[in-house]
C-alpha cells in the first residue's frame, strides 16, 4: 500500500488578509484554512475564497473587498517578495494601510518603504529590517 507524504498547511495570503483586518479570526480562521488544506490533501484544490463561501464565512462583498487587497500586493513570479507582503506577513502594517500606501505610490513613483516613513507608518530602522528580509528571500518561484 502506498503511504501517503503529509504535506505541510499552509495559510493563503487571503487568509493572513482576512486575520490582519479582523475579517475572520479564530476558530472559523482555522476550520476554513483546514478545509483548504484537506481540498489540497485530497487532490481537489479550491480556491481559498470559494471554501469561505462554502463554509458560509463571509459574504460575497466582503470577500470581494478583501481579495481586491490581496491582488494589490500580488508577488510577480520571478521577482523578490513585495515590501508590502513582508510587512503584512511580519504585522508591521495592515492590509488597508499598505493598500493605500500603494496607491499613493502609483501617483507619486516614490518606494513603498518611503512612503512608510514618510507618511509615519513605519520608522526608518523598522523599514530597514523589512528591506533586509525581503533580501534574504530572493527570487519567487512560478507557481
Amino acid at each position: 500500500m502506498k503511504e501517503a507524504r503529509p504535506t505541510p498547511r499552509r495559510k493563503p495570503m487571503l487568509a493572513r488578509i482576512l486575520e490582519l483586518e479582523g475579517a475572520l479570526e479564530g476558530v472559523r480562521l482555522e476550520r476554513a484554512v483546514a478545509a483548504w488544506n484537506q481540498h489540497r490533501l485530497d487532490g481537489r484544490p479550491r480556491a481559498f475564497g470559494q471554501v469561505l463561501l462554502d463554509l458560509r464565512l463571509l459574504d460575497v462583498a466582503t470577500l470581494r473587498r478583501h481579495v481586491a487587497l490581496q491582488l494589490k500586493l500580488a508577488a510577480v513570479p520571478g521577482g523578490r517578495k513585495p515590501l508590502g507582503v513582508i510587512a503584512l506577513e511580519t504585522g508591521a502594517v495592515r492590509p488597508t494601510v499598505v493598500a493605500a500606501l500603494l496607491e499613493k505610490q502609483r501617483g507619486s513613483g516614490q518606494r513603498l518603504g518611503e512612503l512608510m516613513v514618510a507618511d509615519g507608518v513605519l520608522r526608518r530602522p523598522q523599514v530597514d529590517a523589512l528591506l533586509h528580509l525581503q533580501r534574504r528571500t530572493g527570487p519567487l518561484a512560478a507557481a
